[in-house]
């Protein structure tokens, strides 16, 4: 006959075993991974679930209603049910007497196999709590419980052999650790190393120095490559089968090894573009040094995105802060790399066709100047047309608008659809209007129709340019020289000439309208006979004018046009987005004069968010600082205005309705408001005298964008970019960004 003793021993092994063999399986299936090696996480998750139920069967009961009590406050939904199950079984077995009075006190054979019965319900509440906002809590409440837990079920006094293990096993780990650290040490420097060669690569790619960027490049891989070798060095294996800290180590690896990838190839994507063949050179461009760039640059494309995906996919909620915002901080310097990259890729296909290698192509030059602003930014003074064969440029006609305007013709021949307001200023009639919609892929389309209705001469796409592009281009090329006025331009006089200085220097129907006749010529001979030998600043004005729309380019092709718009060369308006709003402010010189060389505008764009409802103000303020004594064809009208007034059409792109106008005096019936580009456009006349300063405020409604509250802004390429204030209002939080506004922006008030 077996006595209580006995009985009750082997009831409390057999628990125990149960408890510890369903916990082990509850922890195996949870799929949690402390280091993320498959062949190392069960190993740990059975450690942990064994040595977790034990201290539960141990622990006085008590304390699982303490817990119980944190577990239910820590979850919610289904995990609280299993928190509460572990609440209820800690108190039936509250300590190893009995706390119910039900209970024979001298009884612990029940209480006992209750008490282990609740293990795998504490374990199980512990891997279903959730964490708060992905940043690991679950897995620091879980070690903090299961510490507490482990240390009030050691019984006491400890047992002789228990003190003397653990200070063993504390010496022993001391040389392990400090291996580790001076493993950790060495893949340190070499991210370090690498960061610092990175961010000097891009900041010489920028400013177009490409010799330097070649140099950080080379000690971007070397770095990298260095980073690997030490991320795979004997030294780490402690690292890597610790939990978290191999979480963190293996997030450092992908990383490192898709970033020598990426810099090898941007190494050979910058030795193709480095090569000793002149990519531009008398007229021509090198087609097949082109095409091996677009090759090179779709490597890149595909390995930049791998890194991206690196960067952000599948992060752990173990990773140590600091290196969560590093990541975050190196995916946000990785995107613009990743963008250009797939601009480039979408040239794969396209370069034959767009360099005339399949077959001639001509492009329309519009040369514009936004001292008289049209949407788009200038009005159109003359065109140029070149034709392209192979790779070689030819000039094949320049003409004024004047010229243009007597050959104007019919309506008729357009055969796509255009917005309203870019039809009413018949662009086939008054080719100083070519640039009337703020969308160069839309000019593109209508001059496909109306130029060789003109001129007769067909066109596969528009190129825009103002005097500040041709000024960076000038540059490029070396001084253009002039002859209708006998003057040769060196960089920063033309654009100075061609904004101000023309209207009051020569008579408006005699030499200045030479000028113009004679700018396409001129510019095109100095860029394609010129000795291209750019430097840095050179290529960094280019790159400015081009970001800042002063030189886009749309062809007409609808595949070409999407890879211009990757590029980000395209000069299109920017698409509405769901979770960002949109304003763009511009105006159409209505007088006409060439007083927008001196207006300064100031837009103010306040917003107040209240759960799905926006409102929102602009405040417009415009300065109009012609100085007296202009030439009537600079400061005249044909609205019998004064001499030096600036009338003008304002308009505001938005996707929220309009409330009411405000501010400044204003002619209601030119006061409108429709749909365009998918978006309102709300348009208003305003008039302002020389030397005065007038304000105009728009109120709107609309929805607030979904997610953190974002901005896109285009901005119209004037001779003076806008000064911009942005002030979001979230009830709780008020934001604001100040800035000019010289490129399309995006911005997230903070």
């Amino acid at each position: 006959m077996i006595n209580r003793r006995t009985y009750e021993v082997s009831a409390f092994h057999a628990a125990s075993t149960i408890a510890v063999v369903v916990s082990v399986g509850l922890s195996v299936r949870s799929g949690l991974q402390p280091t993320g090696r498959s062949m190392v996480d069960p190993v740990w998750l059975t450690v942990f679930a064994v040595g977790f139920t034990l201290a539960v069967v141990h622990a006085p009961r008590i304390f699982l209603v303490l817990f119980g009590a944190v577990a239910l406050v820590a979850e919610s939904q289904s995990g609280a049910a299993l928190a509460v199950a572990s609440a209820i079984v800690g108190l039936i077995g509250a300590d190893r007497h009995g706390l119910m009075s039900r209970l024979p006190r001298n009884d612990s054979a029940l209480p006992t196999m209750v008490g282990a019965l609740a293990g795998p319900f504490a374990l199980s509440t512990l891997f279903d709590i959730s964490d708060v906002a992905g940043t690991g809590s679950s897995a620091v409440l879980a070690g903090v419980i299961s510490t507490v837990l482990l240390v009030v079920s050691l019984p006491r006094p400890l047992p002789r052999l228990v003190a003397p293990t653990l200070l063993g096993l504390l010496v022993a780990s001391v040389p392990i650790v400090a291996i580790a650290v001076d493993g950790a040490r060495a893949v340190q420097e070499s991210v370090y190393a690498a960061q610092a060669h990175g961010g000097s690569a891009a900041s010489a790619l920028r400013s177009g120095d490409l010799e330097l960027a070649a140099r950080e490049l080379n000690e971007l891989e070397s770095s990298t490559g260095a980073a690997v070798d030490s991320l795979g060095s004997w030294k780490l294996i402690p690292v890597k089968l610790a939990p978290v800290a191999s979480q963190n180590l293996t997030t450092i690896e992908r990383v490192a090894v898709s970033g020598f990838e990426v810099a090898g190839t941007a190494s050979d994507v910058l030795g193709v573009a480095r090569s000793d063949e002149d990519l531009f050179a008398h007229g021509a461009i090198a087609v097949d040094q082109v095409r091996a760039i677009v090759d090179s640059g779709n490597a890149l494309r595909v390995d930049a995105e791998v890194l991206g995906e690196t960067l952000v996919a599948d992060r752990s909620p173990w990773i140590a802060p600091p290196l969560d915002d590093a990541l975050d901080v190196a995916h946000d310097r990785l995107a613009p790399l990743v963008d250009q990259a797939e601009g480039a890729a979408a040239l794969s296909g396209l370069t034959n066709a767009l360099l005339g290698a399949d077959g001639p192509r001509q492009y329309l030059v519009l040369f514009a100047n936004p001292a008289e602003a049209r949407e788009l930014g200038g009005h159109t003074g003359s065109t140029a047309v070149l034709r392209v064969v192979d790779g070689q440029i030819t000039l094949i006609d320049t003409r004024r608008n004047g010229i243009l305007n007597q050959n104007s013709t019919s309506v008729a021949v357009l055969t796509t659809e255009l917005p309203a307001r870019y039809l009413e200023q018949r662009p086939w009639e008054f080719s100083q209007n070519y640039t009337g919609t703020s969308d160069l892929p839309t000019i593109s389309a209508a001059l496909a129709d109306i130029y060789p209705a003109v001129t007769e001469h067909e066109i596969n796409g528009v190129i825009y340019i103002d005097p500040l592009a041709l000024d960076a281009l000038i540059g490029l090329s070396g001084p253009v020289t002039l002859d209708s006025v006998g003057r040769t331009f060196q960089r920063g006089d033309l654009a100075t000439f061609l904004l101000r200085n023309q209207y009051a220097e020569y008579d408006p129907k005699g030499e200045r309208e030479a000028v113009f006749a004679e700018l396409g010529t001129a510019a095109f001979e100095a860029l394609s006979n010129g000795n291209i030998d750019a430097t840095v600043d050179d290529l960094e004005r280019l790159t400015t004018v081009i970001r800042q729309g002063r030189l886009a380019f749309a062809p007409v092709d609808a595949l070409e046009q999407e890879a211009m718009d990757a590029l980000g060369v395209s000069g299109s308006m920017t698409e509405l987005r769901s979770n960002a709003d949109y304003v763009s402010v511009s105006h159409v010189n209505a007088s006409p004069n060439k007083l927008d060389a001196y207006l300064h505008r100031t837009v103010q764009y306040d917003v107040s968010i209240v759960g799905d409802a926006l409102t929102a103000t602009a405040t417009i303020t415009l300065e109009n600082q012609a100085p007296a004594g202009l030439p009537e064809f600079a400061a005249g009208n044909t609205n019998g205005l004064p001499s030096g007034t600036n009338r003008m059409t304002l308009v505001v792109h938005t996707p929220h309705e309009i409330v009411s106008w405000g501010g400044a005096d204003h002619e209601p019936e030119l006061t409108r408001s429709f749909r365009e580009y998918g978006r309102w456009r709300h348009e208003r006349v305003v008039i302002i005298p020389r030397g005065e300063t007038r304000t105009v405020t728009i109120e709107l409604a609309g929805q607030t964008p979904s997610g953190t509250y974002a901005l896109d802004i285009d901005a119209q390429p004037l001779v003076h970019a806008d000064r911009v204030e942005v002030t979001v209002d979230r009830g709780e939080k008020t934001s604001r960004s100040a800035f000019v506004l010289r490129h399309d922006t995006t911005i997230t008030p903070s």
